[in-house]
């Protein structure tokens, strides 16, 4: 009985594991493409963020 009990168990985090990586495959991954993308962009429009940014980009 506990065996089976801990196999749903394994099944069933397996499960969330698998649904939780897709997800972010899915939706995390475009969002995150779609901020480096727009970086430079914003960097060069906004003077303001620019003080703050240090980080070497190439141009």
């Amino acid at each position: 009985m506990a065996k089976l009990l801990m196999e749903r168990l394994w099944q069933g985090t397996l499960h969330l594991i698998a649904a939780i990586g897709r997800t972010v495959k899915n939706d995390l991954m475009p969002l995150l493409a779609k901020l480096l993308r727009k970086r430079p962009a914003s960097k060069s429009s906004l003077p303001s963020c620019r003080r703050g940014w240090r980080l070497p980009l190439p141009p």
